[in-house]
């Protein structure tokens, strides 16, 4: 069988760390795209390949930081899931622009994938990189044993057989993924040490081409049509189900309370089962993606404490009783109350009349105010178009003046001199001169009082707005009077329904919870609240497979990629 490349598989895959919202659909090169005369096992495989890697990538939320380090581990296994070579790719985040990243490894091999920047070896395990300001992304070999095995096993008919003699085979078969999750950690749970999975979620696809695979089932997952083919989608976490188990005693008291303790079989987080009907048996490469970060996404705000339930309860229970009685007092007192706005209401009859009778006259002022405003403003404009009509005069009378100043400076007359020679010059007699001064006087004194005119328009216009406030609040008033024995009325009603409401509450919500509750042992909430707290921290501390500096930001994730199953 050819293979391809290794540097071609890993930049096939390393796409679905971008892909960061489940789409329903794969926008990707499909097989059924293929000239099926004409194309070879390598391009098929790649194919499969890039189809599996968007599927996959699509249920993930992907790790992004400014500066950090960012590993992948990629694992070629055989059919039947045994790891076979282990390459680790690592993204060392430059976010500062720094000469010089740190990083810590233990991986040999190690090669500069996007670049030529050298690296140094320290101490231990910590390597130099001479960066100059750039990312680093580098990739090695390790033989280190990965925290989550995975085995595949083939059953054809019921029967379990071998991959490589189920090629070409036909039948009802089932593919089953199973993980063997290997990372523990310590914590303190019920003041006792106990081990703690770190909480792995498990996607695994494989690509089922519909002329060989019908009714296709998954045991926990999604299956997605693409044209001829098939894209099944398994979800597995293994592990979590020792890590929250639940006592025989808790189980035993939620079924006595009506729940169904039977709907999750915690046996079946370990293990994805993929079954179909099948036509000549072959299967493309599976894909299989793990994260450490089960919980990196839910925030819960602080830590799970259920310590001081139970004494939280009986005050609740106390509370209720409180508040019942409170609610009986609350109708009491709203009957006295509407009792009193009934009389309000009543009297308020006549105050209605003068609120009538208050709104029509300021109906009346308004309509004066809106009147004055308007001749004030129409006056505003006949001033406006005064002064354009003396703007002529103002400007020759502003040049006769510039010009009997030009000749007092030019020939050393006296004003009187000059003015006769510009009236000698201009031929305007004295009178036309007397008129033509006056008319730019006017419009002088126009001008300077014009901001005067335009601070009387708007006070004009406020006074109008004004009277229009007072107006409508008087309507307001007279309306407030006569929804206001109403609302005493509903007032009460409200109150009757609340008090019915509280004491039903309490009766069938609280008073059964409380008896509920007082089946469980408080002891066994408490641990699993402190087993909760204890996975999610194994998650948030799990950042590194390959190694990682103190202190740095760094996330981790494995891919893991079965060899094809095809007829020789």
């Amino acid at each position: 069988m050819k293979r391809m490349k290794r540097g071609n598989w890993i930049k096939g895959v390393a796409a679905a760390a971008a892909v960061v919202t489940v789409t329903g659909c794969v926008g990707a090169v499909l097989l059924e795209d293929l000239p099926v005369d004409k194309v070879s096992a390598a391009e098929k495989e790649e194919a499969a390949e890039e189809v599996l890697t968007e599927a996959l990538g699509q249920q993930i939320v992907s790790h992004s930081a400014e500066s950090g380090k960012e590993e992948t581990v990629y694992v070629i296994a055989g059919a039947d899931g045994a790891t076979r070579n282990i390459i680790v790719s690592n993204q060392l985040k430059n976010g500062e622009g720094a000469q010089v990243l740190e990083d810590e490894t233990t991986l040999t091999d190690i090669e500069n994938v996007k670049g030529t920047q050298a690296y140094t070896t320290g101490s231990g395990d910590a390597i130099t990189w001479q960066a100059g300001g750039s990312d680093i992304f580098y990739q090695g070999t390790t033989d280190a044993e990965l925290p989550v095995g995975l085995t595949l096993t083939y059953y054809l008919d019921g029967v379990e057989i071998k991959p490589e003699e189920l090629a070409g085979k036909s039948g009802h078969v089932v593919i089953r993924f199973d993980y063997e999750n290997r990372a523990k950690q310590t914590a303190v749970i019920g003041g006792e040490e106990t081990e703690i999975y770190v909480p792995f979620a498990v996607i695994s696809g494989a690509i089922l081409p519909l002329e060989h695979f019908s009714s296709i089932t998954v045991s926990s997952g999604k299956i997605l049509t693409e044209g001829n083919n098939a894209i099944v989608v398994g979800f597995a976490f293994p592990g979590l189900a020792e890590n929250l188990s639940i006592s025989d005693d808790v189980k035993d008291t939620l079924a006595e309370n009506g729940a169904d303790t039977e709907k999750v079989d915690v046996d079946s987080l370990d293990y994805v089962e993929i079954e179909a009907d099948v036509v000549d048996f072959e299967l493309e490469m599976t894909l299989s993606m793990v994260l450490p970060d089960l919980f990196s996404d839910i925030d819960l705000g602080a830590d799970i404490d259920l310590s001081g339930v139970s004494d939280q309860l009986d005050t609740l229970k106390d509370s209720m009783t409180l508040l019942s009685d409170s609610s009986e007092q609350l109708v009491d007192g709203s009957e006295q109350l509407a009792a009193g706005a009934r009389d309000l209401a009543a009297g308020a009859a006549g105050a209605k009349d003068g609120a009538y009778a208050l709104a029509a006259g300021m109906q009346q002022l308004s309509d004066g105010g809106r009147a004055v405003a308007g001749g004030v403003g129409q006056l505003a404009e006949t001033l406006n178009d005064m002064m354009i009509q003396l703007t002529p005069a103002h400007d020759g009378y502003a040049q006769f003046e510039q010009a009997v100043g030009q000749m007092m400076a030019g020939y050393g007359m006296s004003k009187e001199q000059a003015v006769a020679s510009v009236m000698q010059a201009q031929g305007m007699t004295q009178n036309e001169l007397t008129y033509l001064a006056t008319l730019s006087g006017i419009y002088d004194g126009l001008a300077a009082n014009a901001g005067d005119m335009m601070t009387l328009v708007q006070g004009a216009n406020e006074l109008s707005g004004g009277i229009d406030t007072v107006n409508q609040g008087a309507w307001t008033l007279y309306d407030g009077l006569t929804t206001l024995s109403d609302g005493a009325n509903l007032l009460e009603d409200g109150s009757r329904t609340l008090y019915d409401g509280m004491r039903q509450f309490d009766e069938e919500g609280i008073q059964e919870l409380a008896a509920a509750f007082s089946g469980v042992d408080n002891g066994n909430l408490v641990e699993f609240s402190e087993r909760l707290n204890a996975v999610m921290d194994a998650g948030e501390s799990y950042r590194t497979f390959s190694g990682a500096p103190e202190g740095v930001d760094s996330s981790v994730k494995f891919i893991i990629r079965t060899e094809a199953i095809r007829k020789d």
